[in-house]
């Protein structure tokens, strides 16, 4: 029998098969609960505590409801930043209307700082909320990009 972990690896894999995006240069794996992740940077490139944080919160939703949804996005900003004030500010105000149009939804966001080839430091975030009380993320979407831009006049 596959545990949870195989199923949703399985599940991942399947997707990630019908994707238009070209598949997943893996270099390293992770480690989740007997569970081998493909992960595609270099384990000296990505942070285990986020990882583990992240495969953890998973579980807890899991236990706690049926769906979920999980949304990743790119935020990219005009200028270099030495901080990450303008995550503190953003996840804060988005948060807060997600709470307003979702008050019952489970919500938790995630995100790391990626400054790879570009001048400029670029973050991902993955929003996961309670799939009971949002079916499609068309209303998301629009409130990522309209809070990214109010707070950093950038893209997403």
């Amino acid at each position: 029998m596959l545990s949870f972990w195989e199923d949703i690896l399985g599940v991942l894999n399947n997707i990630a098969k019908k994707s238009t995006y070209p598949p997943i240069q893996v270099k390293s794996q992770y480690l989740y609960r007997d569970v081998l992740w493909p992960v595609m940077f270099n384990e000296d490139e990505w942070c285990k505590k986020i990882m583990k944080s992240l495969f953890m919160t998973i579980e807890k939703v899991y236990e706690s409801t049926y769906r979920f949804m999980a949304v990743r996005y790119d935020l990219h900003l005009k200028l270099y930043s030495k901080d990450n004030k303008v995550m503190t500010d953003f996840k804060k105000l988005l948060s807060k209307k997600i709470r307003s149009h979702y008050p019952s939804t489970f919500l938790k966001i995630y995100w790391v700082r990626e400054k790879h080839k570009s001048d400029n430091q670029h973050y991902h975030i993955v929003v996961i909320l309670d799939a009971k009380y949002i079916k499609h993320p068309h209303r998301l979407n629009t409130l990522v990009e309209n809070t990214w831009h109010e707070i950093s006049s950038g893209t997403v």
